[in-house]
């Protein structure tokens, strides 16, 4: 529940105002109880509902008119990323009034996105700059990536412990290294490896014929002493599955095209 589109309201002495509050049923009367009382301080020209359903209830959004809207958004000091990139990693939507709760969340999903890409001591500060003329609020998030983390252990968790180190020899090998896939203790994080490092291990555990495998990356256990996070890799092999074909001959490789039990993880009667 919030008070949006004025980023100089005093929001401390308007809500009280604000009779829904976060996890109470919702309630029809209450929000219009709520609208009556935003009105009757004479302080808006009108105030807009919005209401948007999310994934864990309905947030409610008051628009205090004449409604401040979102301008652009920059990001300096993360030249080192695309524009196209932070924009979408901040959730930028245009024509929004101005809300506190969507700069707290993109301020949360910039860190999370550097985090991602190995800059674990990353920070994020936003910078409102109000243009009253033109009822726009633009933003600057300052970026500060600072370190980029190196890669520490791999740490594996489901197979035994002979396939987990065989496993690991896999993601740490000369051929890994040819394919991007290389997870080298030292080495600058980098979250394009972990997902090759990712592919390759589910591709070595079908040429095993563990066809019904589930290979997830689970996360980066980081240690701020040595700016390097231990890699986590959650791994169910699975049973071993033969997949036949009689009565024609075919190439392993045309044999991984057209059957989907190559193609999929899980064995299904698909």
């Amino acid at each position: 529940v919030e008070l949006a589109g004025q980023p100089d309201l005093n929001t401390d002495e308007m809500m009280p105002l604000v009779a829904v509050r976060s996890g109470d049923d919702f309630s029809i009367p209450k929000i219009e109880q709520t609208l009556a009382a935003l009105e009757h301080t004479g302080k808006f020209t009108g105030v807009q509902l919005d209401l948007r359903p999310e994934q864990d209830g309905v947030r409610v959004v008051f628009v205090l008119q004449p409604a401040i809207y979102f301008g652009m958004y920059q990001f300096p000091g993360g030249e080192r990323f695309s524009y196209a990139r932070l924009l979408q990693a901040a959730n930028y939507v245009q024509q929004e009034p101005y809300s506190a709760l969507d700069i707290q969340r993109a301020q949360q999903s910039l860190v999370t996105f550097l985090r991602r890409n190995g800059y674990f001591q990353g920070e994020v500060e936003p910078e409102i700059e109000v243009d009253k003329v033109h009822g726009l609020a633009n933003v600057n998030f300052r970026v500060k990536p600072n370190r980029l983390a190196e890669f520490g252990d791999i740490i594996i968790q489901g197979p035994t412990p002979d396939q987990t180190e065989h496993l690991k020899e896999k993601i740490t090998c000369l051929r890994a290294r040819l394919r991007g896939a290389a997870i080298r203790a030292g080495k600058d994080y980098s979250l394009n490896t972990l997902e090759n490092a990712t592919r390759l291990l589910e591709s070595h555990l079908q040429d095993d014929n563990f066809l019904a495998e589930q290979v997830r990356l689970t996360g980066a256990d980081y240690n701020a002493e040595t700016n390097r996070p231990n890699i986590l890799f959650d791994i169910t092999p699975g049973p071993l599955v033969h997949a036949y074909v009689e009565g024609v001959h075919l190439w392993p490789w045309t044999r991984h095209k057209v059957l989907p039990v190559y193609q999929q993880n899980g064995v299904t009667p698909e």
